[in-house]
């Protein structure tokens, strides 16, 4: 009897609660309201980088433009980037005593 009074309340308590909301039918991205670009720093990332733009083309807020900036990688990071369409920029050459991010 004390569990259908509680099961009783809780309905009623969410009807009331819930009443005017009104969820969309529609999976569509968001309108955008500002550009978000991002930007993927990435060296001998071929087997995460797939994972990182599934996930970004997932995204409710789609971004204005991805970008993949290949840091001399050694696989095919900059080809995998290509095929999902991103702009990937390649790093010309290293400042004179560049040993890395740890550099700094």
């Amino acid at each position: 009897m004390i569990i259908s009074i509680f099961l009783l309340l809780g309905i009623i308590s969410g009807l009331i609660l819930f009443k005017n909301v009104r969820l969309s039918l529609e999976n569509q991205p968001l309108q955008r309201q500002y550009k978000v670009s991002v930007i993927i720093p990435a060296r001998n990332e071929e087997k995460n980088l797939p994972y990182i733009l599934e996930s970004l083309k997932k995204q409710t807020y789609l971004p204005y433009e991805v970008i993949v900036v290949d840091d001399f990688s050694l696989d095919k990071t900059a080809e995998i980037a290509k095929s999902y369409g991103v702009k990937v920029l390649n790093n010309t050459e290293s400042p004179e005593g560049w040993t890395g991010k740890t550099s700094f």
